[in-house]
């Protein structure tokens, strides 16, 4: 269960390198050219936020499951 946890890390991790790699490639392309590409690129930013956003949910519920049956299932 310790390197299950380890892995649930790294996925977080994981996770917010390739937000932080989105939102910046989104800044650099609105840059370019503000007029036709920022809805582009702000709609990318803001599907991003939600997929990480249920993932976050996801590892959260998984902690408390974790939590839970170690505290209880002894």
């Amino acid at each position: 269960m310790a390197l299950l946890s380890f892995w649930v890390y790294l996925l977080i991790g994981l996770g917010l390198i390739i937000f932080a790699v989105i939102s910046y490639l989104g800044f650099l392309w609105t840059n370019r050219d503000l007029v036709n590409r920022q809805n582009v690129m702000t709609g990318v930013q803001m599907a991003a936020l939600h997929i990480f956003k249920f993932f976050g949910y996801g590892v959260l519920i998984f902690i408390l499951v974790y939590l839970f049956f170690y505290i209880y299932g002894k």
